[in-house]
């Protein structure tokens, strides 16, 4: 296999993959989920939802002209109505059908809508228990979501607790149906009626058809969109240096998509970008991406044995879904009958989510396989941040555990001093499998002491599963191999390919705290020289757990059970984490909620029962309010910038910053007004947007937006300064995320040297007046006072050992 082949397939795995959709959406009646089904629904709903409400409104001022079949369905929404004739109409869209079975298929759907909401509004007890039957069907057909439905509806008739539904006559049905599919021909100009002969004779039948403009603009569509995404893999040659905005990475192949330096689709700004000034993030992300790999060829090998054997080891997910709880008896009460429900729907929530697992580990394994044995690298761009990631997306060094397991480095490293050069082999290992909060070198002593499992593991993986307790399981079975090389051959002499990974201690907060120049935050994530490693995360959670303790002194049981049930920094990590990205207190609600249901899962607990959707609630307020506690100058810092936003958010400006690699970000969320149909009954989606970009910009996600869009632009200038460093000092070999570098081991003292250097002077200057001053450029409007500075001495990051560790 050549690059040539490569850069075919990756067009033919594009192309199957669109067309498999498409013809998915067709084998199962529903083209409205096509691609081109989609973007037909956004571009021709609006108008058709305007012109039913238009006839509606007539009809209701011009009573002498009400169709009999009228009053059934005017107490609908237009914006349902419409949604629902629409979706009836494009999902047998290629196909051609009588006007008689068009228009009863488009009235059964309305009917099934009037009848589920009769029941809700006039029944509301027998609503609710039809509703949780629905639930458990969200994953199946339209018409099993029915069924489950009428089952309580004609139950309850039949027991003469409630009026049995009259059914709609065939003769309303085809009234309503007719009269929809004339408004979707006049308003859209998609379909038409055609009189057909039959093959019995003089008899003639109306069908509904495509028109053969449409009909042309799908092949039109098609043939063009199934070209656009290829299914992006690593290229067996070297990537083209970025030597514009539009040229570099896989550079111009017949074929292949042009891709963008820069993900974006803010055409104008991009065109408007100094390429000089921004020369240095070019240099970084053409240095990254001439890095060469190869597949680890033994974790592979326990990888597909592992998916073969229904393994569950880290992200390998199992193959099969959760069980649901037994069947309860029909005379049940009422609570075990709603707990039973509540756990089923669960289960139901969990076993949705296993489908994208299993898919994304199918896909890891199968590009592993198709690269294992050859030397390859990955064409690298960046978002509109800065941000610089891989193209290809599955296998990749900066995907998951698995992926990144997967990866070793092509180029070897040669370890002639053990004891200095293979040091961050061992910590790299210790931070695998979770031993990550003691210092370098008991971390290191660590490894030396579990010598012999590690001997285990690296002798037969298969048998010897110690390794799949690890925080990274697979990373660190690929470490035991490494380790187990490293010995068998003696220390000396070895040449080692192991990306060996630093990584940062809550890396927003870190850099929110350099910018306020924040003490107290710095050295709580590291920033500051420490004798152990400082941890965020647990100086988070003890805090919730003094809360807790008080709390519980008073009385309150929830507390309590919750100090038993345990809070410790898993509890409170994707909270702290996502914080200085923006984290609101209902993503902190959903993370606890999160990490509760994957507990009780693993321990087979569930201490709070119907109270738990209370008892995390509680739970989480506190997270929240220890953050706060715990981050009270970083939260300075982010209100100052969202504050500053919201004066160009006043003027419908976008804003437009520097970053200190001479990049220049523009942030401009664009005014879009949303149209929110909700509907009872459905496929998958309950509901449909309709996205219309309005004049201005939206000042609200602006505001949102500028916190964690600054500081991953700071993050990226970091990574990117590294990177020219390291070219520099001739380290070839390089696997960047954003907040976690690797290298060989014998080059990661000299790494993390440059990763302080670069984060030293990037934040010497003050990037707060630097953003201030570049923002009094862009409006006449007084601007909110800098926030108060602490005593925080950037060039402290200097001497910090777990600054990156």
């Amino acid at each position: 296999m050549d690059q040539l082949e490569l850069n075919l397939e990756m067009v033919e795995q594009g192309v199957a993959r669109y067309r498999h959709k498409v013809q998915s959406a067709r084998d199962r009646d529903k083209e409205s989920e096509a691609p081109y089904g989609q973007r037909l629904m956004r571009t021709q709903l609006p108008e058709l939802i305007r012109d039913i409400d238009k006839r509606i409104s007539y009809h209701r001022k011009h009573p002498h002209a009400v169709p009999f079949w009228m009053p059934l369905i005017w107490d609908l929404e237009p914006e349902v109505i419409a949604l629902l004739a629409f979706q009836a109409t494009l999902d047998n869209i290629s196909i051609k059908r009588t006007l008689l079975a068009a228009s009863i298929n488009i009235a059964k759907r309305i009917e099934d809508e009037v009848r589920y909401c009769h029941l809700r509004d006039n029944h509301p007890d027998v609503f609710h228990y039809a509703q949780k039957d629905v639930e458990k069907y969200s994953h199946k057909s339209y018409s099993r979501k029915v069924q489950a439905f009428k089952r309580h509806d004609l139950g309850e008739a039949k027991k003469g607790n409630m009026e049995r539904w009259r059914t709609w006559t065939r003769k309303e049905k085809v009234g309503i149906g007719t009269w929809l599919l004339e408004v979707i021909r006049s308003s859209t100009h998609m379909i038409q009626f055609k009189v057909l002969g039959t093959n019995y004779g003089k008899k003639t039948v109306t069908h509904v058809t495509v028109t053969d403009e449409l009909f042309q603009w799908i092949a039109d569509y098609n043939q063009h969109h199934e070209l656009l995404s290829p299914m992006w893999l690593p290229m067996l040659e070297q990537p083209k240096d970025w030597t514009s905005i539009w040229h570099g990475g896989y550079g111009d192949v017949d074929g292949l998509p042009a891709e963008k330096f820069i993900k974006s689709f803010d055409m104008e700004h991009l065109r408007a970008l100094d390429l000089n000034a921004m020369k240095p993030v070019l240099d970084a992300v053409n240095h990254i991406q001439q890095t060469k790999w190869t597949v680890n060829d033994r974790v592979l090998d326990v990888a597909q044995w592992a998916w073969e054997n229904n393994k569950e080891i880290g992200e390998m997910c199992r193959r099969s879904d959760y069980e649901l709880p037994p069947p309860i008896p029909e005379d049940s009460d009422e609570d075990t009958k709603r707990e039973n429900s509540r756990k089923c729907g669960i289960i139901h929530g969990l076993n949705m989510s296993l489908r994208s697992q299993r898919l994304h580990v199918l896909k890891t394994l199968w590009t592993g396989d198709k690269f294992a044995g050859k030397h390859f690298q990955f064409p690298h761009q960046i978002d509109f941040r800065g941000r610089m990631y891989p193209i290809p997306y599955f296998l990749s060094p900066q995907g998951t555990d698995l992926s990144k397991a997967l990866l070793l480095f092509s180029e070897s490293e040669t370890i002639w001093k053990p004891e200095t050069e293979a040091r961050w082999l061992a910590i790299h290992g210790a931070n695998c499998f979770g031993n990550d909060k003691v210092t370098l070198d008991e971390r290191v002593k660590w490894v030396h002491s579990r010598k012999k499992e590690i001997h285990e593991v690296y002798s037969d993986p298969k048998t010897n599963d110690w390794w799949t307790e690890a925080d990274d399981p697979w990373q660190f079975l690929a470490f035991c191999f490494e380790w187990g090389d490293l010995l068998a051959h003696g220390g000396r002499g070895f040449k080692t390919r192991l990306p060996c990974a630093m990584d940062a201690s809550n890396n927003g907060i870190q850099l929110l705290s350099l910018l306020g120049r924040d003490e107290i935050g710095g050295a709580a994530t590291n920033v500051t020289s420490t004798d152990v490693p400082a941890d965020l995360y647990s100086f988070v959670s003890d805090r919730v757990n003094a809360l807790l303790l008080d709390d519980a002194k008073k009385g309150d049981h929830v507390a309590t059970a919750w100090l038993k049930f345990g809070v410790d920094r898993k509890t409170t990590k994707r909270p702290v984490m996502v914080k200085p990205y923006g984290g609101t207190r209902f993503s902190c609600k959903d993370y606890i909620s999160d990490w509760y249901a994957e507990k009780c899962m693993s321990k087979n607990l569930d201490p709070f029962g119907k109270e738990s959707s209370q008892a995390i609630g509680y739970l989480s307020n506190l997270v929240w309010k220890s953050m706060d506690q715990c981050l009270q100058r970083p939260n300075r810092v982010m209100k100052w910038l969202q504050d500053t936003v919201r004066v160009l958010g006043h003027e419908q400006t976008p804003v437009v910053w520097t970053t200190p690699m001479g990049f220049k970000v523009r942030q401009r969320y664009a005014n879009v007004s949303r149209k929110r149909i909700m509907t009872a009954l459905g496929e998958k989606a309950m509901f449909l947007r309709i996205n219309e970009e309005a004049d201005g910009i939206d000042k609200k996600r602006q505001a949102n937006g500028i916190s964690p869009n600054f500081v991953h632009s700071l993050d990226a200038s970091v990574a990117q300064q590294t990177a020219v460093y390291a070219k520099e000092h001739g380290i070839r070999s390089l696997a960047m995320v954003h907040d976690s570098f690797a290298t060989h081991s014998t080059n990661a003292d000299k790494l993390g040297v440059l990763l302080r250097k670069s984060t030293a002077e990037i934040f010497s200057t003050d990037l707060l007046l630097k953003f201030q001053d570049e923002i009094k450029t862009q409006t006449e409007k007084e601007l909110p006072d800098l926030p108060p500075y602490g005593t925080l001495d950037p060039l402290e990051v200097l001497g910090s050992e777990y600054f990156f560790a």
